[in-house]
């Protein structure tokens, strides 16, 4: 008879050996769709974003996030993400950076319109905490983070960054 901690010894295998031939598929998707997009500006566009701007750091390997305060990068980058990863309506996500003096529902309202993510596809706004009550070079709507969450996403846009370095570096 097999104990509780053999059973969950088992299972941990076999998930590992699932996650792993899973990450191997992914990363061969990831190169095929590569090579059909990348004569392609848009793709090629997306790609340089999120390698120069969006968020790489271990502790976010789970999601695909850019923070800016310009719209039309912020539109460019959810027009690619709609485009070439397939992301259906409504799954970005975003959050405000603002300062405390800035209305954060008319704020909300712009972002959403303007990158068409629906009102509660936002997160809690972070508020900038400043000492000074007159700061220099205030964002008139803050900044503004677009993402999704998926560890296969985040695989395959880190194979994308790998095939465009290999290419044009």
């Amino acid at each position: 008879m097999i104990n509780v901690i053999d059973k969950i010894a088992i299972m941990n295998k076999a998930r590992a050996k699932y996650r792993i031939e899973h990450d191997i598929e992914i990363k061969e998707q990831a190169e095929k769709s590569f090579e059909q997009y990348e004569n392609d500006p848009l793709f090629i566009a997306g790609i340089m974003l999120y390698w120069a701007e969006g968020k790489t750091a271990e502790k976010k390997a789970y999601c695909l996030e850019l923070n800016n305060s310009d719209p039309e990068l912020l539109k460019l980058y959810c027009r690619f993400l709609h485009k070439y990863l397939n992301i259906a309506e409504g799954r970005i996500r975003a959050r405000l950076f603002l300062y405390p003096d800035l209305n954060e529902n008319n704020i909300k309202l712009y972002w959403s319109e303007l990158l068409n993510i629906p009102l509660d596809q936002f997160i809690k706004s972070y508020i900038a905490d400043t000492r000074s009550s007159v700061t220099k070079n205030k964002l008139q709507y803050g900044t503004c983070s677009a993402y999704i969450t998926s560890k296969d996403l985040r695989s395959i846009m880190a194979v994308w960054i790998e095939k465009f370095a290999s290419l044009y570096s």
